[in-house]
């Protein structure tokens, strides 16, 4: 006797349990969902939305992240906007903070 299971019951089982098999499944379907062509990318993110349980913009968020690089470096800081003299003044304030906390 052979059952068949359903491809979106087998995925849900597997997305419960696993994170490594979550990982692969978004690594999956955000290759074919960027692959794909408009209608395509509607039918791969429906299916991908009933397999998960994921509001649809939280899905195509997961899907975009998966296909940036991890090595895109990030921004520098930003340079500081205050000077020496507005420094000072606010380390004394925060001084005077922490002074006026510790007598209540």
């Amino acid at each position: 006797m052979t059952f068949l299971l359903d491809v979106n019951v087998l995925m849900a089982l597997l997305w419960e349990n696993h994170m490594a098999t979550r990982r692969e499944l978004i690594g999956a379907v955000a290759t074919r969902y960027h692959a794909g062509t408009r209608t395509e990318k509607k039918e791969i993110l429906d299916e991908f939305v009933n397999v998960t349980g994921f509001h649809r913009k939280h899905a195509i968020r997961v899907l975009a992240k998966m296909m940036t690089s991890p090595e895109t470096p990030k921004p520098p800081p930003r340079s500081r906007l205050y000077d020496e003299a507005v420094e000072a003044a606010l380390n004394l304030r925060h001084a005077v903070d922490r002074l006026a906390n510790d007598q209540d």
